[in-house]
C-alpha cells in the first residue's frame, strides 16, 4: 500500500493573549485526495488543544482552492466567514475563506468558567 505524502502542516502566528493561532497545510498536487492533509490537521489540532492549551485554530484557504476547503471541512472545521485579500503569495493578495477549529473543552468556553 502506498502512503500519502504531506509536504507541510503546522501552526503559526500563535496569539498568547487569546490562546489561538493559524493552522496551515500544503500538499503537492501529485498527492491530492489521499487523506494525508486531513489526518495531519486532526493530529495538529489534537496536539494544539491537548498539549498547548490553545482554544482556537484558524484556517485560511484561498477561495479558489476547493481541495484546501475540503480538507478544512473534513477535519470538522466550521466556516467562519470570508476574508478579503488576507493571503499574500507571489506578490499578490488573494481572498480566502476562514475556517475555525474550537477547543470546547478549554476553560474559556466552559459554562462553569469565570470568563
Amino acid at each position: 500500500m502506498r502512503r500519502a505524502s504531506l509536504d507541510a502542516c503546522g501552526f503559526y502566528r500563535v496569539n498568547k493573549i487569546d490562546f489561538d493561532c493559524n493552522l496551515g497545510y500544503w500538499v503537492h498536487e501529485s498527492h491530492l485526495g489521499q487523506g494525508a492533509a486531513v489526518e495531519a490537521v486532526r493530529q495538529i489540532r489534537n496536539f494544539a488543544f491537548q498539549e498547548t492549551g490553545l482554544v482556537g485554530l484558524e484556517i485560511f484557504v484561498a477561495q479558489t482552492s476547493l481541495a484546501s476547503r475540503l480538507v478544512a471541512e473534513k477535519a470538522r472545521a466550521i466556516v467562519d466567514g470570508p476574508r478579503r485579500a488576507i493571503i499574500r503569495m507571489h506578490g499578490a493578495s488573494y481572498d480566502a475563506g476562514m475556517y475555525a477549529l474550537i477547543n470546547l473543552e478549554a476553560n474559556r468556553y466552559r459554562e462553569d468558567s469565570d470568563r
